[in-house]
């Protein structure tokens, strides 16, 4: 990386064995030399976990809202289901910097083939139990 912008290979040896004594250090050096990511302006592994345990809990609850309203129809809930999607696809290509269509169809399908595998292996579980 330091041949790469012009320091001497004396001086990138030196550097890379001064580098390398401290592994937090170099962890540091190399993502953000190779990766371009400042580990300092990352957020916490808790927060990330709590955000995603989160966000998982709140997706789940969508395809049940129909049923907890009292309205027991299969279409609703997967309506609802494909809606939340799209709108969480969407809105996170956009906050990438991605088109909307893009992020909102790509998770519209992930989303469908989760639920085939999920129905699938429900089917599956059903026959043995």
């Amino acid at each position: 990386m330091l041949r790469a912008r012009g320091v001497s290979a004396a001086t990138a040896r030196q550097a890379a064995a001064e580098i390398s004594a401290h592994p937090d250090k170099a962890l540091a050096v190399h993502t953000m030399e190779e990766l371009g990511v400042d580990a300092s302006d990352l957020p916490s592994p808790y927060v990330a976990a709590g955000a995603s345990m989160a966000s998982f809990s709140v997706g789940a609850l969508v395809p049940l809202l129909p049923y907890l309203c009292g309205l027991h129809r299969l279409w609703v809930a997967l309506a609802l289901a494909a809606l939340a999607a799209v709108v969480g696809g969407g809105l996170v290509a956009r906050l990438t910097e991605r088109p909307f269509w893009r992020g909102a169809i790509r998770q519209l399908v992930l989303g469908g083939v989760a639920a085939g595998v999920t129905y699938l292996i429900g089917i599956a579980v059903g026959h043995i139990a």
